[in-house]
């Protein structure tokens, strides 16, 4: 399915659109008018709102749109790209993305997808800490007279080696 959006309604800003020798660094050959080119703010707003739950940036919104976006940015511990600003000039944009939710059930689907992508680089086995067994549940009994032992949770990425001893860490 493609990403549709409606600009429509957005004030025009500085770098919204970026005319052909700018962005090519060569002078426009062609016939007719110089062509413009959609500017890599309001792109990246149109596609931040797949993932911040809102698809329509208004006036009484905008700033939660930027919140969840540098939320995100913040947990995959990478600089944000957009600012407060760029989500304002875009106050108008609609895209056909996810409809808007609420910040609790943003936050929920959000943290539950980001756990779900975790799972394909990341193994995570129980390990007792007094046998070294590993198991599925939480505790287990080596024999019938023994206490419950406690398993630690092992985390095994891919650039661990199969044969390796269990980690005593998750490695940074």
């Amino acid at each position: 399915m493609s990403l549709d959006f409606y600009y429509d309604k957005v004030v025009e800003f500085p770098g919204m659109w970026i005319p052909h020798h700018e962005m090519y660094g060569v002078p426009y050959d062609g016939e007719g008018d110089e062509p413009q080119y959609m500017g890599p703010e309001l792109n990246a707003v149109i596609w931040s709102t797949l993932d911040t739950g809102i698809a329509y940036i208004a006036e009484d919104n905008w700033e939660e749109a930027f919140k969840r976006y540098s939320l995100m940015r913040g947990l995959i511990r990478s600089e944000p790209f957009l600012t407060a600003i760029d989500f304002k000039h875009c106050v108008g944009l609609r895209t056909n993305a996810t409809h808007y939710k609420s910040r609790k059930q943003w936050l929920r689907e959000y943290v539950d997808r980001c756990m779900e992508n975790m799972s394909r680089w990341v193994d995570v086995e129980h390990v007792c800490t007094v046998c070294g067994n590993t198991r599925d549940g939480w505790k287990h009994k080596k024999s019938a007279g023994e206490s419950y032992h406690e398993f630690d949770l092992q985390m095994q990425t891919d650039d661990t080696p199969q044969d390796s001893e269990p980690l005593t860490e998750p490695r940074p």
